[in-house]
């Protein structure tokens, strides 16, 4: 499982995730464990960015395939490629699939974010990109009642306003599933190019985000009110 969320802005794209790779057991066909017998996980990114500063892909579900994937495609893309089709061109490359999903972002010719997702339906694998037109999408976690802070925020942001939010939006999505989402990496996508924040700036993001949260419980919390109750019985 992972966090990831594209997001927008009036002057550019954020793309967040998380940081954990989790591995389930592997099962024979007798499905009877093989090795560990118990899920566990690793920490690594899950954002490749091309050397000129132009394409980034964020990247999730099984590991391996999942960063084979975002190397082919930004092959693909520096080639001028369309994303639709770069994803349709790898998915029809290979025979044998693990799922793989997360976002595509380019800043040439134009700024554009793209959700791609290889996926099983009916016991077949099928491929999809397509633009976000919606202002965010999400990868990974899509139930996750933490997507709540890209909900409740319509109106376009900048992405000095995005990137606090996305980063408490990944935060709190660990607090919901804690063996699937942890860590936080973040990516400011504008005119200028594709720059990853640092690790001090991502770590008191995080530091922020628990601040953040801690705060907003106290309001509910602490609050105290002398509350009066209607006693009499209604028909």
């Amino acid at each position: 499982m992972t966090m990831q969320i594209g997001m927008v802005g009036s002057d550019g794209i954020v793309l967040a995730s998380d940081t954990r790779w989790t591995k389930e057991p592997a099962k024979s066909k007798a499905e009877v464990t093989l090795g560990r017998a118990v899920r566990y996980g690793a920490n690594g990114t899950k954002i490749k960015v091309t050397e000129g500063k132009e394409i980034a892909v964020s990247y999730a579900a099984d590991r391996q395939s999942a960063g084979f994937v975002a190397e082919e495609i930004i092959a693909k893309l520096t080639g001028g490629t369309d994303p639709i089709i770069a994803v349709q061109e790898v998915f029809d490359a290979r025979r044998r699939w693990h799922h793989v999903q997360g976002f595509i972002v380019l800043t040439q010719p134009a700024m554009q974010l793209f959700r791609f997702e290889i996926a099983q339906n009916n016991r077949r694998w099928y491929p999809s990109c397509e633009p976000v037109t919606l202002g965010y999408d999400v990868a990974g976690d899509v139930t996750n009642a933490a997507i709540y802070w890209a909900e409740c925020y319509p109106e376009i942001l900048t992405i000095d306003q995005l990137i606090p939010l996305a980063a408490h939006l990944i935060v709190c999505s660990h607090r919901l599933n804690t063996a699937g989402i942890s860590g936080l990496e973040i990516v400011r996508c504008d005119a200028s190019g594709i720059r990853q924040l640092s690790p001090e700036s991502t770590r008191e993001l995080m530091r922020k985000a628990n601040e953040w949260d801690g705060t907003i419980r106290d309001l509910f919390l602490k609050y105290q009110q002398q509350y009066t109750y209607d006693c009499a019985i209604r028909q």
